[in-house]
């Protein structure tokens, strides 16, 4: 019988309805003749709660403390699932992740990580179904740390990958969608995509896995697949290699973003170059896009980096030149991406109401004010092809 991951989200074990409904997935799993180990984020909401706690009682937490705290959400699902599998009459164990040796180490530029690969086989072997925290590790000092928002997704593909198998992440969609149907309810599901444009999509907004887990699968040619707990689909393959046709395209976006634009005869002494070394890879910021023209450069981060992004520019600028500094706040990044490329699309004959514009051969991004944000995805969206019933001006991929 052949091990696989099954990994599910918050949205998938929101009440005691949700976690049964789960037991049944990995029953058909099992039935199947799979041997699944598997892994959970916290409950839908219990995260977000801790959080709200640690605010409430302390400004300025300590790292270790904190992340002891946020990561307790997990147990909770572990232990539920366990009884419910249980009661179904299967062996099913919880296990937190020190208990399976899940140690990650990321120092921003590379992220390296182990497993007791011995445990899980004899449990998988005893018959037992193994229920791991997500979204937790032990660092390189053997604390406890946690894997940032979404992290579980990131659990289950390093573990994935130590044990060889595929790995299937549940969640409360049928797959990965062209667009955010949450946003744009016809959009269209993708039967497949690459690891590339998955990338991509993640990079600016995707939501369906986290950034740092389709990274680390892309590193380890890790087999993925995205499903739904609640209506039983193909979902979404993700796949490497070549395709055959041309491939599809999405739209992505993002919010709470601050638009910065510096103008001065000598802002080109502050190179793109140097701005990602210094603020994206030693500071970590979270920097969306980011051009050079001359005599101005301008860039889009998160609300949370903003301050600590402006004191670095701000820096730079007073020790090296006199510019002239722009921003705008409430803003929101709406990207085409697609792996080939854009040209096609004749996307400059649009008359959107935009800020300014990222381009690349196969993105293009838009920075707008957050309240026009809705109307423009919809346009967009209907220009490329991206909903139901709508004429797609790209073929979905397929694998050679």
């Amino acid at each position: 019988m052949t091990q696989i991951v099954l990994k599910f989200g918050g949205s998938s074990l929101a009440n005691p309805e949700c976690i049964r409904q789960v037991s049944r997935v990995i029953s058909d799993v099992c039935q199947q003749g799979f041997k699944p180990i598997v892994i959970v984020s916290a409950m839908y909401g219990e995260t977000d709660r801790l959080i709200r706690l640690v605010e409430s009682v302390s400004g300025n937490a300590d790292t270790e403390a904190y992340d002891f705290l946020i990561s307790t959400g997990e147990h909770t699902s572990v232990a539920l699932l366990c009884m419910v599998l249980q009661q179904m009459g299967y062996h099913a164990k919880p296990r937190s992740a020190w208990q399976i040796g899940l140690t990650v180490c990321d120092d921003n530029d590379t992220l390296s990580a182990s497993l007791d690969v011995w445990s899980i086989h004899q449990m998988t072997r005893r018959g037992i179904i193994p229920v791991v925290t997500g979204f937790q590790a032990i660092n390189a000092q053997m604390t406890l740390t946690t894997l940032g928002r979404g992290g579980s997704d990131l659990s289950a593909v390093i573990i994935a990958e130590k044990l060889g198998v595929d790995c299937h992440i549940y969640t409360d969609v049928r797959g990965v969608y062209a667009a955010d149907p949450k946003v744009i309810p016809k959009a269209n599901r993708l039967r497949s995509v690459h690891i590339d444009m998955m990338l991509k999509m993640s990079s600016l907004g995707a939501k369906v896995l986290q950034y740092k887990a389709i990274d680390y699968a892309s590193q380890f040619n890790v087999r993925l697949k995205v499903l739904s707990t609640f209506s039983p689909d193909q979902g979404t393959d993700i796949y490497y290699g070549h395709c055959i046709s041309d491939h599809a395209i999405a739209i992505q976006s993002l919010e709470k973003l601050i638009y910065i634009r510096i103008k001065g005869s000598d802002v080109n002494r502050l190179s793109v170059d140097y701005l990602k070394s210094d603020l994206i890879h030693k500071n970590a910021m979270s920097i969306s896009c980011y051009q050079y023209h001359e005599g101005y450069l301008s860039l889009i981060c998160s609300d949370d980096d903003y301050e600590t992004i402006m004191q670095f520019l701000q820096l730079q600028f007073k020790l090296n030149c006199s510019v002239d500094l722009y921003t705008q706040s409430q803003v929101s990044a709406i990207s085409v991406v697609s792996s080939s490329s854009l040209s096609r699309l004749s996307l400059d004959d649009l008359d959107l109401d935009v800020i300014d514009c990222y381009d690349s051969q196969t993105t293009k991004t838009y920075v707008v004010m957050t309240a026009n944000a809705a109307s423009i995805t919809q346009e967009l969206a209907e220009f490329c092809g991206v909903t139901t019933g709508s004429e797609s001006l790209v073929k979905i991929s397929t694998k050679t």
